[in-house]
């Protein structure tokens, strides 16, 4: 395992911290932003392509705002439809921070539009504390951008799929986020899905 560790990423997203992203909803100001993209500019033929080593280096330089601003952040694996409604619309998959406000500053959705203007993005989302109201707020005046730079679209639920094993330790930790769920008033429900 000790060869292998270099290869993990420092900080997992597991079950337990899933039920932490949904603690933090519910008690800060949080958000999402990423600084992938699938090209220059406004993404069009003639803009040159990101190269997965360019991504990965916007988006360290991204952290490295963040983190001096103050804010915590996990990385997380999203998908986002580039150019929304038009021809040139493309889902992309992308490394996303899920980004929390844990000093409750009140600057965060100011924040994160500089940031996903300074990185191209479309948009980011932003999740107000006890996470109803989240509005996917435009970042960048490009023509095929969605929703539009400045413009704001509600959004009224995020949906999270949390998985879990049926081991001793994991319906423990299940437990533990079915009460907190239900504390938070969020709606859930559990599917079992059985597997070889």
């Amino acid at each position: 395992m000790a060869k292998l560790k270099h290869l993990l990423p420092d900080k997992q997203l597991n079950e337990s911290g899933l039920a932490r992203l949904a603690k933090h909803m519910a008690e800060h100001d949080c958000g999402t932003i990423t600084a992938f993209r699938s090209k220059e500019g406004c993404a069009g033929p003639e803009d040159m392509p990101y190269t997965r080593a360019d991504n990965q280096k916007r988006n360290r330089q991204l952290y490295a705002n963040l983190q001096m601003m103050g804010y915590a952040a996990t990385a997380v694996h999203g998908a986002y439809i580039e150019n929304y409604g038009t021809p040139d619309a493309k889902e992309v998959r992308e490394n996303v921070y899920f980004v929390v406000d844990i000093k409750d500053t009140g600057r965060l959705r100011d924040d994160l539009v500089k940031l996903g203007n300074k990185y191209q993005q479309d948009s980011i989302l932003f999740i107000p504390v006890g996470g109803a109201g989240s509005i996917l707020i435009g970042t960048n005046d490009c023509p095929n951008s969605y929703p539009g730079f400045g413009k704001a679209e509600d959004k009224d639920f995020v949906q999270i799929w949390d998985l879990t094993a049926s081991s001793k330790y994991a319906k423990k930790h299940l437990t533990e986020r079915k009460k907190f769920y239900r504390e938070a008033k969020y709606p859930f429900s559990i599917d079992k899905v059985n597997y070889i």
